[in-house]
């Protein structure tokens, strides 16, 4: 197991939790400073596991570090199995793997509009063979939440957007869920009948789309805009996380602050 304290600290098990070791790239580490280290990772950090190996990790603050070794991983002061494969320049906030195609959002530091520099937000790729900018300008300018990349097909990638598109939101945008078939070239927003309220996370499982949201859990078949709650019996809570079993059987939805749902998907 890989647990994740905040600010990039995540720390590996390979014994059901009796001991762990610290295998963190972030300069804030509590036993060792690693060098080079990232300055800039959100108090919560995106980690990500590759949609088609469960060993190949994918981390970001500042920097995007890629991870092959799994398991195995260890990171001191002297060596450390992350490396830095770009540097986005500001403060990633979702990541999205398959294979050697990564997606990264990000929000430019400062990253908080009360601090009176105008919020900025985007997507780093390296769709295509070489890490750019997404340019799209029907993309919201808002803090990105969460990215569900199709493991047939790396050019396929939903990404989702929290915040609110009413009009006191300057230049926010309008929209929570859009999908790319083209690598992040165009994106099509999905978004439809969705309640106006943050998206939390995204996945996307026999030929569906399952968003987590402010107010619970929403399904659609993929390509349509026509969403309804998933199941019953999830409160209408805020739903952070979404994670597929790995027989594609049914998804697991952690809740702030009313523990776990489970339900089953075909």
């Amino acid at each position: 197991i890989v647990n994740e304290y905040v600010d990039m600290d995540p720390a590996l098990s390979t014994d059901a939790g009796k001991h762990y070791r610290e295998i963190s790239p972030s300069c804030g580490a509590f036993t060792y400073t690693p060098n080079p280290c990232d300055p800039e990772p959100q108090f919560i950090t995106p980690l990500k596991a590759d949609v088609n190996n469960p060993t190949h990790w994918v981390t970001g603050g500042e920097f995007i570090w890629d991870d092959h070794a799994g398991w195995n991983t260890h990171c001191s002061a002297t060596a450390c199995d992350w490396k830095i494969v770009h540097d986005t320049h500001a403060s990633t906030t979702a990541l999205g793997v398959n294979g050697n195609t990564i997606y990264a959002g990000w929000c430019a530091l400062p990253c908080n509009p009360a601090s009176g520099v105008p919020f900025t937000s985007g997507i780093d790729t390296n769709a295509g063979g070489t890490w750019h900018t997404v340019h799209a300008p029907n993309l919201p300018n808002r803090f990105i939440t969460g990215f569900d990349v199709d493991r047939k097909d790396a050019n396929h990638v939903v990404v989702t957007f929290g915040g609110f598109s009413r009009r006191w939101i300057p230049a926010g945008g309008v929209g929570h869920v859009f999908e790319s078939w083209n690598g992040g070239q165009t994106w099509k927003d999905m978004s439809g009948n969705l309640p106006d309220n943050p998206a939390d996370d995204v996945a996307m499982v026999h030929h569906k789309l399952v968003v987590a949201t402010d107010l619970g859990v929403f399904v659609a078949r993929d390509g349509s805009h026509h969403w309804a709650r998933l199941g019953h019996g999830l409160p209408d809570v805020a739903t952070w996380n979404l994670a597929v079993s790995p027989s594609r059987r049914y998804i697991v939805a952690a809740t702030h602050g009313r523990g776990l749902f489970r339900i089953g998907i075909r």
